[in-house]
């Protein structure tokens, strides 16, 4: 009679491990999904994040990055697409080149000077388009710093400001014939 009970122990303890690795089987495979819901909310918030930013890029403007020294370095699609430079031709100072000859000296001396200086870099440029014809930017770019404080890298904008400088010029333009009507008449009045 001891061997059917003994018989019976090792059943119930079967059946009791058994019970226990389908619930741990149970919990093991929630987690999983509980941890699979989530890196899918993630992944969905960072898509939305990055479609959010690439959204406020093409509002303002261009984006572009150099690295610590200010220099342009790596792919740049948006600078590429306005210019139409290639990656070699970009690259280091290249971009410069792109910058109307009257404006490209200073551009690139004001930019040394914003690096050396560490600080934010705000200035106005003409860029020859893609198309050949000459736009106004406005730039801004700050240094991007790392845990230490050092400057890993800087991000910019060009932001196309061709329009409002066409209706300044245009504004500016009616007002000088305005004052010379008004000093012509004048001078008829005088006489």
């Amino acid at each position: 009679g001891g061997h059917a009970h003994a018989g019976t122990a090792g059943l119930g303890g079967q059946t009791l491990a058994l019970y226990v690795a389908g619930a741990t089987f149970v919990v093991l495979f929630l987690a999983m999904l509980a941890t699979s819901l989530e890196q899918q909310r993630i992944q969905r918030e960072l898509r939305a994040s990055e479609e959010r930013f690439r959204a406020a890029v093409q509002a303002v403007g261009v984006l572009w990055t150099n690295d610590a020294e200010g220099r342009m370095v790596g792919e740049q699609p948006g600078w590429a697409s306005i210019t139409g430079q290639t990656r070699e031709e970009y690259q280091g100072y290249g971009w410069a080149d792109a910058v109307h000859p009257d404006d490209a000296q200073a551009s690139v001396d004001a930019w040394n000077e914003t690096v050396r200086e560490r600080r934010t870099f705000v200035f106005e440029h003409r860029v020859r388009a893609r198309d050949g014809s000459w736009r106004h930017y406005a730039i801004r770019a700050v240094p991007v710093l790392d845990a230490g404080g050092a400057i890993r890298e800087w991000v910019g904008v060009h932001t196309d400001i061709t329009e409002r400088k066409e209706a300044e010029a245009a504004i500016e333009a009616a007002r000088a014939a305005a004052e010379a009507a008004n000093t012509a008449k004048s001078q008829f009045l005088a006489n």
